[in-house]
């Protein structure tokens, strides 16, 4: 049996990265850029004025109070080819051109509106307020490179650029596929021995937060044949596949088996982990497949430890981990020889963090984990007052 991270070292050198994809800027947010990004031109693309006010030719000799003549006005979006003389001004906004020759550019609330002048109370110094051409970034220039993860700033500098499409890792297509007799919809009510499937709902926004595409392909009865037939469905359509329970050992577990005859190379089954030991690992079509229990922490507990890292490589990050925060056990905990995932609550205090794990955590149920921001690998025992290393479930990876 595999320890987690021989387990997560396994998955993730069998996935790469998808091939790149050109999509719109106003779908790429969050995506990880596939090329290097070189400016076309300068930025800024002329010299402009930083404020409203007056762009100003000194004379040769200044002293205040200083008049100077003005000649006209240059609105944002409107260029001036006239040229100013030494004791000349001309009014100007903020992001107008700044007319060749100009020193400086004189912010409004420094200057008295005389009525063929302009009269300046404080002395500029020279270039003050003007935004040179290429002065932010100089034609040619390598802005952005690939893996780089684009945010709002970098899909504006690429519309600066007057890019509308760009070169990215597209989102992972995850198939979901929940199995078991006992199974209905959650708005069926459940028969004699049936519960409802709440973990496709579950996964289905796990992987909605990672960012990717899930697809769910509803609950395969314990039947072969049907099962078989969702499994093909679901691999032929996506680029991963999840399947819910039916990988232990039970009698009507047969999703390994029916897997297996449709081609699947397994890399390995079960992980010492508590809970989600009963892992498969394998691919199909040369695509990854997780077999991942059904019991609703398990399944939370193998997506958060195997399948994130694993669906963040495949769209091109390189940051595959959550934070860990150093904080102090609030209470004895007593493990075994398997690593236990616990649950708990990440608290900030004046002293520092703390960590408080939360009660009742069967691998069947839900609502600790639903309380949770962090999960602490616990092996052995630990006192109360216990400096841990706590994964912090509820930020991004680092």
């Amino acid at each position: 049996m595999l320890t987690l991270e021989q387990a997560q070292q396994h998955i993730l050198q069998a996935v790469s990265p998808l091939k790149a994809v050109v999509m719109p800027l106003n779908q790429a947010l969050g995506r990880v850029l596939a090329v290097p990004v070189h400016s076309p031109e300068n930025v800024p693309r002329f010299d402009n004025s930083a404020m409203d006010g007056y762009a100003v030719v000194l004379p040769k000799e200044v002293s205040l109070p200083l008049e100077l003549g003005v000649r006209g006005e240059i609105p944002a979006g409107h260029f001036s080819e006239q040229l100013l003389q030494p004791g000349e001004a001309v009014r100007i906004m903020t992001g107008a051109p700044v007319p060749a020759g100009a020193d400086a550019v004189v912010p409004v609330e420094d200057t008295e509106t005389l009525p063929t002048a302009v009269r300046i109370c404080v002395l500029p110094r020279l270039g003050q307020h003007i935004r040179r051409a290429g002065e932010e970034i100089a034609a040619g220039t390598e802005v952005l490179q690939p893996g780089h993860i684009l945010n709002p700033a970098s899909l504006g500098l690429l519309a600066t650029f007057g890019m509308t499409r760009i070169a990215v890792i597209p989102p992972v297509r995850v198939g979901i596929l929940a199995t078991g007799n006992e199974l209905v919809p959650p708005e069926q009510a459940p028969g004699p021995g049936q519960i409802r499937d709440s973990n496709t709902a579950t996964v289905t926004a796990a992987l909605q937060a990672i960012g990717v595409i899930p697809q769910a392909y509803g609950i395969a009865p314990d039947d072969r044949s049907a099962l078989r037939t969702k499994l093909a469905e679901a691999i032929d359509a996506n680029d991963i596949l999840l399947t819910l329970g039916g990988v232990s050992v039970g009698d009507y577990d047969y999703v390994q088996e029916e897997l297996t005859a449709l081609g699947f190379q397994k890399g390995f089954w079960k992980v010492a982990m508590k809970p989600g030991k009963p892992l498969l690992f394998g691919t199909l079509q040369d695509k990854p497949v997780f077999g991942i229990p059904g019991n609703p922490a398990s399944t939370l507990n193998v997506i958060e430890q195997l399948v994130r890292p694993a669906l963040r490589k495949m769209m091109g990050y390189t940051r595959l981990w959550r934070p860990v925060i150093e904080a102090t056990l609030t209470t004895e905990l007593k493990g075994g020889d398997r690593l236990q995932m616990v649950r708990g609550v990440l608290k900030r205090e004046l002293s520092g963090w703390a960590f408080e794990p939360l009660p009742r955590q069967g691998s069947a149920n839900l609502w600790p984990v639903s309380q949770a921001n962090g999960v602490l690998p616990l092996q052995g025992n630990l006192p109360a007052g216990s400096l841990v290393a706590v994964q912090c479930t509820d930020q991004p990876e680092v």
